[in-house]
């Protein structure tokens, strides 16, 4: 049987719930920030939620906008970035991300993790 995991740059669909607190919750978009090392050795997928807030701007640098070459819309939340069990959630692939996109999202999660 082939496993299918996540890959580094993938948006995908993955469940957010149960949460608490302010937290981002239910099933939505996601960007796929873990190695795929991380992936085929362990059940873990870090991800940073896609939301459509309208916290953008210079008052929220950890926020990146994605645009119009994605199917997607909305901002990616790093400060909201998750590891789930990937095979205990209904996770779905939807698309590549930009390259220039994932590396500005990269370098602001890096920012964060120090």
């Amino acid at each position: 049987m082939v496993k299918y995991v996540p890959k580094l740059g993938q948006i995908i669909y993955i469940n957010f719930s149960p949460s608490a607190g302010s937290e981002i919750v239910k099933r939505r978009p996601a960007v796929v920030l873990s190695n795929n090392i991380l992936m085929e050795t362990t059940e873990y997928v870090w991800v940073a939620p896609i939301s459509h807030g309208s916290y953008n701007g210079v008052d929220y640098p950890l926020h990146i906008q994605l645009d119009e070459r994605t199917k997607i819309d909305g901002t990616v939340y790093i400060e909201q970035l998750k590891s789930f069990d990937y095979c205990a959630r209904d996770w779905q692939f939807v698309e590549e991300i930009p390259e220039d996109l994932l590396e500005e999202i990269r370098y602001k999660a890096k920012l964060t993790l120090g």
